[in-house]
C-alpha cells in the first residue's frame, strides 16, 4: 500500500536505524502494516482513520526504532533516550570542537606579527593549543550531554506528547539528503581558511626565477580588516550548523542559503575591492607569469584580487542556484 502517512511513519522509524538495517526494516514494516490493516478492514479499503489507529497501536517511530536496533537493554542511557542522545552528540560535538578551535585561533592571532623566525614556533604552539582545547571542549560537551540524558531517563521525561502522527517528517528524496559529514568538513574548512588568511597570507603568492617568492597580499591590510574574516567564518559556520540540523534540501534551506551567500558576497566585495589588499609587486609578477613567447597576454588580465573576487561570487551564485533548484525539485 502506497500511503503518504505510512511512508512517513516508516521513514521516521528507519532514519533512526543504522544504514545496513534500513532496507530490511522498511520491508518488514510495510508487510506488518499491510497485514494489520487487512486484519482490521478485511476486503474494505482502509480509511485514514484505520491507518492512524494501526500506526498508533504500533507506537511512536522512536519506540519502534529502539526495538529494531536492540537498544532496549538497561544502561546509563538506553531506549528512546539513547536515540536522541546520538542525534544531539552528532550535532553538538563538532560544533563544540570547531567553536573552541576558532576561539583559540582568534586569541592566538591577536597581536601576532608573522616573521620567518617565529612562524615555526607559532604554528606548533597554535596547533597544539587548538587541538588540546578543542578536544577538551568536545569531551566536556559529551560528559554534560551524558549527564543531561541520564537525568532525563531517570525522570522518564517524554519527548513526544499527544498525536505523534501529526509530527511525522516528510519522506525526502534520497538525492535531497545532505550527508552529515559534509557540513562538518565545511566548518573545519572555514577555520583552516581563517588561519591561512589571518596568519599566513604570505604563503599565497607566486614564484619566478628572477624575484623568488612574492606574497600576493598586503598583510598589514588583512590585519586591519580581520573582523571581515571573522564575520565571514561566523556566518559560514552558522549556515553549516543549520545544514547539519536540516539534513536535506528544503525551501527553508534555500532561503538560508540565499541569506548566507548574499552576506558572504557583500563581505567578500568589501574585502577584495580595496586596492590595498594586493602586494604592489605581485600583480606585475602575476601578469608576467602569463607572457608567452614575448607576448604580454597577462596585461589583459584584471588584477589578481578582482579575479579572486569574481571566482568567489561565481561560486556563491552557483551554490544559491543549485540549492534553490534542488529545494524546488525535492521539497514538495
Amino acid at each position: 500500500m502506497n500511503n503518504d502517512l505510512i511512508n512517513r511513519y516508516i521513514y521516521a522509524v528507519t532514519c533512526n536505524l543504522p544504514t545496513k538495517l534500513q532496507a530490511e526494516v522498511e520491508m518488514e514494516l510495510k508487510n506488518m502494516i499491510s497485514e494489520l490493516l487487512d486484519a482490521r478492514c478485511g476486503e474494505k479499503e482502509p480509511t485514514d482513520k484505520d491507518i492512524r489507529i494501526v500506526l498508533t497501536e504500533l507506537g511512536s517511530p522512536e519506540e519502534l526504532a529502539v526495538k529494531y536496533s536492540g537498544e532496549e537493554s538497561k544502561a546509563l542511557i538506553s531506549g528512546i533516550y539513547f536515540l536522541w542522545f546520538k542525534r544531539i552528540v552528532k550535532i553538538v560535538l563538532p560544533i563544540a570542537f570547531a567553536g573552541v578551535a576558532f576561539a583559540i585561533l582568534i586569541s592566538s592571532f591577536s597581536g601576532f606579527q608573522p616573521s620567518v623566525e617565529n612562524n615555526s614556533a607559532f604554528i606548533s604552539n597554535m596547533v597544539s593549543e587548538m587541538l588540546s582545547g578543542a578536544v577538551s571542549a568536545a569531551v566536556q560537551a559529551f560528559v554534560w550531554i551524558v549527564v543531561v540524558f541520564a537525568i532525563l531517563e531517570h525522570k522518564k521525561v517524554k519527548f513526544h506528547e499527544g498525536d505523534f502522527l501529526s509530527k511525522l517528517p516528510a519522506v525526502p528524496d534520497k538525492r535531497a539528503q545532505i550527508k552529515i559529514y559534509n557540513p562538518i568538513i565545511n566548518i573545519f574548512w572555514y577555520v583552516a581558511a581563517a588561519v591561512l588568511l589571518l596568519g599566513f597570507s604570505h604563503l599565497i603568492g607566486g614564484y619566478t626565477k628572477g624575484t623568488g617568492w612574492i606574497p600576493a597580499f598586503n598583510q598589514g591590510y588583512i590585519q586591519e580588516v580581520w573582523y571581515l574574516i571573522i564575520i565571514w567564518v561566523l556566518i559560514g559556520t552558522a549556515y553549516e550548523i543549520y545544514r547539519l540540523i536540516e539534513r536535506r534540501y528544503s525551501k527553508k534551506l534555500a532561503v538560508a542559503t540565499i541569506i548566507a551567500d548574499l552576506s558572504t558576497g557583500i563581505l567578500a566585495t568589501l574585502f577584495f575591492t580595496n586596492n590595498r589588499i594586493l602586494n604592489p609587486n605581485f600583480n606585475i609578477i602575476f601578469r608576467a607569469m602569463f607572457n608567452v613567447n614575448g607576448e604580454e597576454i597577462g596585461r589583459y588580465f584584471p588584477p589578481f584580487h578582482l579575479i579572486m573576487l569574481a571566482m568567489i561570487l561565481f561560486a556563491l551564485l552557483l551554490n544559491m542556484i543549485v540549492t534553490s533548484v534542488r529545494a524546488y525539485r525535492y521539497d514538495k
